[in-house]
């Protein structure tokens, strides 16, 4: 898949663009959806599956106050994009200025001058230009006038609710995680470099790899105990994470810390990304270590018997 970093430098997309505009972010059901039709649509046509997204997220530039933390950071949006069958994603860079563009400019400068849109694929709550003011009928008004055709993406149901970035945000902050997998249609996931750490889980017979998640704006959830899986270079590999402030020791800063089942290596310096399975547990605070101990003993446990069963 092609990046393109700003969309005063999109060049010749090539035959016939079949586009999707959004922030994507999360990437989850819905949004495969609209994806889906992108890439299914300029399949049929021999053309182009092209998406256009920002970053930072537009709430971060417009309202930083209230900014949502991110599902997924830039760089994990383009990778899911990529295996949607997207040949190229434009990331425009989101400034206060570019929030003031009016609808029709959007779509005139934007979409039509800059990208030669022939189809326009959009979910059903698409709102775009200043103030959001700009709606899916807007675009198929302009769409008739101009000359390419607007398909709007009905939403995605499960259990009873349309699926969106704002309920996944909710649940991952619960420890809902197999839930919000559920939306997501995949694990939900860290992407992390290993560091150094106190040295407290390797004294309990259980040495972990200490996280520093890569993004600042990165959803963490809620604190506990999880089963994961750990994609390492040479492949994956069963891990119990904990998050949270080691009440066991007197409370700290939070931490991530992770430790792989039967796995000898050293992990110190690399970036791994860690597949968040289920939930095992809220953290504890134990007298004696070797209370703590055991407990560690029996998420291992825990954790092997789920990760057997969900791959």
């Amino acid at each position: 898949m092609r990046t393109i970093e700003n969309i005063e430098k999109i060049g010749d997309l090539g035959f016939y663009p079949v586009v999707s505009v959004g922030t994507f972010d999360g990437v989850h059901m819905g949004h495969s959806s609209v994806l889906k039709e992108v890439a299914s649509r300029a399949t049929a046509k021999g053309g182009t599956a092209v998406v256009l997204t920002f970053d930072p997220h537009p709430q971060q530039v417009i309202a930083p106050d209230t900014a949502p933390p991110l599902l997924t950071t830039k760089e994990e949006k383009l990778k899911l994009f990529a295996l949607h069958g997207i040949h190229a994603a434009v990331v425009h860079p989101f400034t206060l200025e570019f929030s003031k563009s009016e609808p029709e400019e959007f779509v005139e400068k934007v979409l039509i001058d800059k990208i030669g849109v022939k189809e326009l694929v959009v979910g059903y709550n698409h709102a775009f230009g200043k103030g959001r003011r700009g709606v899916p009928q807007d675009l198929e008004l302009v769409g008739k006038r101009v000359g390419f055709e607007v398909i709007v993406v009905p939403p995605v149901f499960i259990a009873g609710q349309p699926v969106s970035s704002t309920r996944i945000r909710n649940l991952i902050a619960q420890g809902e995680i197999e839930k919000a997998s559920e939306l997501l249609g995949r694990n939900y996931s860290l992407t992390a470099f290993v560091g150094g750490g106190k040295g407290i889980g390797r004294r309990l017979g259980f040495p972990t790899a200490n996280l520093k998640v890569n993004h600042s704006r990165k959803l963490i959830p809620r604190d506990g105990v999880y089963a994961v899986w750990v994609i390492l270079p040479e492949g994956r590999r069963a891990g119990v994470m904990n998050i949270g402030k080691h009440p066991s020791f007197g409370e700290g800063p939070q931490s991530i810390e992770v430790h792989l089942l039967e796995f000898n290596g050293d992990l110190y310096g690399l970036q791994i990304d860690v597949r968040i399975v289920a939930r095992l547990r809220d953290e504890i605070r134990f007298m004696k270590e070797r209370d703590l101990a055991r407990q560690i003993e029996a998420d291992v446990k825990a954790a092997a018997e789920i990760l057997n069963t969900k791959p």
